[in-house]
């Protein structure tokens, strides 16, 4: 029996932490944002200490757009050089709304620029353009709860 009491209160926690997710989508979107010209900053050897978080509603890349309502997104771009192999990083905020996707930067650097390949993704919390692909905090918390619950 205290068990079940254990497990509901990590089921309350987690339905709490993903309360927290949707309200900070809600509000401004935070991403960092540097360019290859801090590369020992920005690069594979990311220092999120150093670089510059920007709410992504004064974004340089999403200030010049006109629309209403803007689907905001983290970007995290590397570019790399196939003759080369040497690789320019852009961290970043994106209008998914407005066609600033990953999958439209892919498919234009492909017809304009064939020696260079792209990767690229985006994300939707709050400077989750580190370098980390998955959100950890909500990883652990979903294992925490698997592992009280069932242990």
């Amino acid at each position: 029996m205290m068990k079940m009491g254990w497990c509901y209160q990590w089921w309350v926690l987690l339905f709490l932490m993903s309360g927290c997710e949707i309200l900070q989508k809600v509000s401004s979107l935070k991403c960092y944002e540097c360019a290859e010209s801090e590369p020992n900053s920005c690069g594979k050897m990311f220092q999120a200490d150093v670089v510059t978080i920007t709410d992504c509603q004064y974004s340089i890349y999403t200030t010049d757009t006109l629309s209403m309502k803007k689907e905001y997104a983290c970007m995290l771009l590397e570019e790399i050089d196939v003759a080369s192999n040497l690789s320019t990083f852009t961290r970043r905020c994106s209008v998914k709304n407005l066609n600033d996707t990953c999958e439209n930067i892919v498919l234009k650097n492909e017809d304009v620029r064939p020696q260079i390949r792209t990767n690229c993704r985006q994300c939707e919390t709050d400077l989750c353009n580190s370098s980390t692909i998955l959100n950890i905090r909500i990883i652990s918390s979903v294992v925490l709860l698997l592992v009280t619950c069932f242990v």
